[in-house]
C-alpha cells in the first residue's frame, strides 16, 4: 500500500517486517556520479556496497549505501533529497521499498492522493 511521506513523496512498503525512517534535506541536483562520491564521506562508516540509478516516478536519481540489515537510501529531485533508512531482516524488503519511493509535484491547492501516484507524472 502506498504511504504519502509528504510534501509530493510516497513510498510502496512491501509485505514483510521492516521498518523506515525518513528526513529531507536540501540538495543541488547532479550526476549520479557526482552525488556518490559526495555522499560517501557523509554517510556512516561501514557500507558493505553502494549503488546508484536513475530514477522513475518523479525522482531524478536514487542512490544507496547497503549495510548489515539496513539501506540507507537517497532519492533526488530538483533542489530536494529525501533520505530514507530502511532496515530489514530481508533485502529484497530494503530494495523493493527503496525502488518503490516516487515523487509527484503536488498542485497548489491539495496534497497528492494515492490515485496520484497511481498515475504517471507529467515529463519534465
Amino acid at each position: 500500500m502506498r504511504t504519502d511521506l509528504g510534501d509530493g513523496w510516497s513510498i510502496d512498503l512491501p509485505p514483510g517486517d521492516g521498518t523506515l525512517t525518513t528526513s529531507r534535506l536540501t540538495w543541488r541536483c547532479a550526476t549520479a556520479d557526482s552525488i556518490l562520491t559526495t555522499l560517501a564521506g557523509e554517510v556512516p562508516p561501514g557500507a558493505t556496497g553502494r549503488t546508484s540509478e536513475s530514477g522513475r516516478g518523479g525522482v531524478g536519481v536514487r542512490a544507496a549505501w547497503f549495510y548489515p540489515g539496513r539501506l540507507l537510501g537517497y532519492h533526488f529531485i530538483d533542489g530536494d533529497c529525501l533520505e530514507t533508512d530502511l532496515a530489514g531482516p530481508d533485502p529484497t524488503w530494503t530494495v523493493t521499498a527503496w525502488r518503490s519511493v516516487r515523487w509527484l509535484r503536488p498542485a497548489p491547492d491539495r496534497s497528492p492522493t494515492a490515485d496520484d501516484h497511481r498515475r504517471s507524472p507529467p515529463r519534465r
